[in-house]
């Protein structure tokens, strides 16, 4: 993750170094509890919004302090796990996850596209979340295909194998 003179480095083995640019070494570096593995990070405001693929959920680093758990109203960022991707788009943070598909948070309330959320995507296997220019969100997964939820909508379009993917 690269933020103005800094590059964010997140490890498997649950570290994340910062290296200044500037500088051109690494100034800080953190540790997350249980050695948990860093897949995803974004930056959110002051904060970088770790992902962390166990079961620990979601982590919060706050430069110049540490790491403590991302909490959401009235719901544990530790249900959420096993997370592959984030994006932010459009004033929500979107989570992707290996095993629970996918969550949306718009800064009040968090929403699960479930199994039976006729307007979930495809799988529940996110790979990949990207935003084109036009705002549209593309979600790639391991067993479902693509999804994209075009710029103002609220169903996803699924596309598979019989669609001309070569895989789903």
């Amino acid at each position: 993750l690269s933020e103005g003179n800094f590059v964010y480095v997140g490890l498997y083995s649950g570290w994340v170094y910062v290296f200044d640019v500037r500088k051109e070494r690494y100034v800080e570096k953190y540790h997350v509890a249980n050695n948990a593995p860093v897949y995803a990070m974004i930056h959110d405001g002051e904060k970088v919004i770790l992902g962390t693929y166990s079961h620990y959920g979601l982590k919060k680093l706050v430069p110049g302090s540490g790491i403590s758990n991302y909490t959401f109203p009235g719901k544990s960022s530790q249900d959420i796990v096993l997370v592959s991707s984030l994006l932010r788009s459009g004033g929500n943070l979107y989570i992707g996850t290996r095993t629970n598909g996918l969550y949306r948070h718009d800064g009040t309330l968090l929403h699960h596209y479930d199994l039976d959320d006729e307007e979930r995507p495809s799988g529940t296997m996110i790979s990949v979340l990207m935003e084109d220019s036009a705002g549209n969100l593309f979600v790639g997964t391991y067993d479902g295909g693509l999804s994209i939820l075009p710029h103002g909508n609220s169903e996803f379009i699924k596309l598979t194998r019989k669609d001309g993917l070569s895989d789903d």
